[in-house]
């Protein structure tokens, strides 16, 4: 009969015979040795327990190798894919990535991949016309004299003058509320925008103030101008789809030019101008004296705050 495996002559022990029972594994192993030595001769060296359990441990291993050993590798590496897609959800540490990085995938994202920054103006020019459309006349039939035209022009004058206060305050919540969709999205998986709400939430305020700064002068220079745009309408008749267009596009342009000036250029300027921004108050969450501290820290030092300062993962 073929043994595949091979074979090994082994001594069966007397379990009835006292003292081998109390034999340790080597000297039963010396014992069977001289006992086939003395009595069958004829086995050659295939025999005894420690060549039994030499062929048993080659033929497990043989065994683990061939099958146990390809499972486990597949096993461990389908778990280190597992674990290095997490590590790459959580993005890059925010300790390893300056502030101006940060700022940058912002930018990208305003200016091209979410096109936040063309929606800002159209926001803008919606707000501005929401404001206007209030404005009205107050005469119950049209102009029909030169000093009725006068006074008319005056009376629309004022009223559009006095609603650039309102117009400051919707060009502020909508700043606000196109940065916050900004920071809902992110193209950079390493970066991971959406964890920076600090962030989020110290330029929405530093915008804020700037726009609340800035407003005096806006008011000032957008009133100058609609007063230079109405005194080129002395004479001519007053034309609500034409020349309101044209009064809401100036009012545009003012706001583009004077509170929208942070968020204006290719996306390196705009990173600069809101970095600059950023380093001019103290503006991190106040509920989160570890955030506010570091910055106070770093202002100290004499270095700009790493991106971490502005994540609110890091609290």
């Amino acid at each position: 009969m073929p043994l595949p495996l091979g074979w090994v002559a082994l001594k069966n022990r007397d379990t009835l015979v006292e003292e081998e029972e109390g034999y340790d594994f080597s000297s039963v192993a010396e014992e069977e040795a001289a006992w086939f030595k003395k009595n069958l001769v004829s086995c050659g060296t295939s025999q005894g327990i420690p060549l039994l359990l030499e062929m048993v441990s080659r033929m497990l291993t043989a065994h683990i190798s061939r099958h146990w050993v390809p499972q486990a590798h597949a096993h461990l590496e389908s778990e280190l894919e597992a674990l290095d897609a997490q590590l790459a959800s959580l993005g890059t540490p925010t300790s390893s990535m300056t502030l101006g990085i940060v700022l940058s995938e912002f930018a990208d994202i305003f200016l091209v991949h979410r096109g936040m920054a063309r929606n800002l103006e159209i926001f803008c020019r919606t707000a501005i016309s929401a404001n206007l459309d209030m404005v009205h006349l107050y005469e119950d039939r049209a102009p029909n004299s030169v000093r009725d035209n006068i006074k008319t022009k005056a009376n629309i004058e004022q009223q559009v003058v006095d609603k650039l206060r309102q117009v400051v305050g919707s060009v502020a919540e909508t700043i606000t509320g196109t940065i916050r969709e900004t920071f809902t999205e992110s193209h950079d998986p390493g970066i991971r925008l959406p964890r920076f709400q600090t962030l989020c939430t110290a330029l929405c305020d530093s915008l804020a103030e700037f726009v609340s700064n800035g407003s005096c002068r806006f008011v000032q220079i957008t009133t100058a101008k609609i007063s230079a745009f109405m005194e080129r309408l002395v004479g001519l008749q007053w034309s609500w789809q034409y020349h309101f267009i044209q009064l809401k596009d100036l009012i545009l342009e003012c706001t583009v030019n004077m509170l929208l000036a942070p968020l204006l250029g290719d996306s390196q300027q705009i990173s600069a101008q809101l970095e600059e921004l950023l380093s001019k108050g103290d503006l991190l969450d106040e509920d989160c004296p570890h955030l506010r501290n570091q910055k106070r820290f770093c202002h100290r030092k004499g270095f700009a705050p790493t991106a971490a300062t502005y994540c609110r993962e890091s609290c």
